[in-house]
């Protein structure tokens, strides 16, 4: 958990999805056994309303059954940094259309809160994160000598380039 989140949105968009889920079952009379069958589908089955190529659930313990790649692909990879979390709203826009249901939420909020979690998170990297690195970044130095290899002095004219752009 996120000490930022804001729990009127979180508890917002948590609501919205379960109402999505359920009038899907209301309005398509989906029993419960029905219910749990296509939560229970394999990756690749057919279903009304979850995606073909994920898996929802396992009776498998998921971190020792499936392999990682098999795992972020039936189950998905969780976003790693604010900023993944973030291009999802963007990669996965008609998914969004669940929560601007009966004007729960609009494009106007969405955005404010796209650019409010950008500034939070730029205002850390900025203030705390590169602060924190500042003497380690300015003390890397190039460790091979001018005969090294191509591909040492291209990959220390990167790092050098980062240096400067980080530090500026």
């Amino acid at each position: 958990p996120n000490p930022h989140t804001n729990i009127y949105l979180a508890l917002s968009v948590s609501y919205m999805a379960m109402l999505d889920g359920i009038m899907y079952a209301l309005e398509n009379d989906r029993t419960e056994e029905e219910l749990l069958a296509e939560l229970s589908k394999k990756p690749g089955e057919e279903a009304k309303y979850l995606e073909k190529s994920r898996a929802y659930r396992s009776e498998e313990d998921v971190f020792e059954f499936y392999s990682d790649e098999e795992r972020n692909e039936y189950f998905g990879k969780a976003p790693a940094t604010v900023y993944e979390n973030l291009l999802q709203l963007d990669k996965y826009r008609e998914k969004l259309n669940i929560l601007k249901r009966n004007d729960v939420f609009s494009d106007k909020l969405i955005n404010s809160f796209k650019l409010a979690i950008i500034q939070r998170w730029m205002t850390d990297i900025i203030h705390r994160v590169i602060l924190n690195h500042s003497s380690e970044i300015r003390n890397f130095k190039k460790l091979h000598s001018n005969a090294a290899l191509d591909l040492d002095v291209s990959n220390w004219m990167t790092i050098n380039d980062l240096r400067h752009y980080i530090m500026k």
